[in-house]
């Protein structure tokens, strides 16, 4: 889950929002449009990433990845059909299996010299060149 805050939200806000979508999930599962909207992402995913031929992430490395964990490279319609046939109980019980307060990580990117903006308790990553 990635969620940008927008002008005059801190990141608390935002990480409580996010929190509190989560708590919902897990407790009353995502509506029919969610899932819609999640169905529709991930069918155009499983498509874009097959429109080129090579380069990292295209229909060869596609096909060869299907063949090296499913012994079949021709797999796709099998993997997208798992995506399309989750219901909205599935991601309440997954959701509420692994989903669960303080598993979780909480990653504020702020400005460089802007710590006052990062969450309370953030330690600063070291950044080597």
């Amino acid at each position: 889950m990635v969620a940008t805050a927008a002008p005059d939200v801190g990141l608390e806000e935002l990480r409580q929002a996010m929190v509190g979508e989560l708590e919902r999930v897990a407790t009353g599962g995502p509506t029919e449009g969610e899932l819609a909207r999640a169905r529709v992402t991930a069918e155009a995913s499983f498509l874009y990433r097959i429109q080129t031929l090579g380069g990292f992430g295209g229909r060869a490395d596609q096909l060869n990845a299907y063949n090296v964990y499913t012994g079949s490279p021709a797999y796709f319609e099998q993997d997208l059909e798992r995506f399309l046939r989750v219901t909205a109980q599935d991601v309440q019980r997954a959701a509420s299996a692994y989903l669960t307060p303080g598993r979780a990580v909480h990653l504020s990117v702020v400005p460089t010299g802007q710590r006052q903006w990062a969450l309370d308790n953030s330690e600063p990553a070291v950044v080597t060149t």
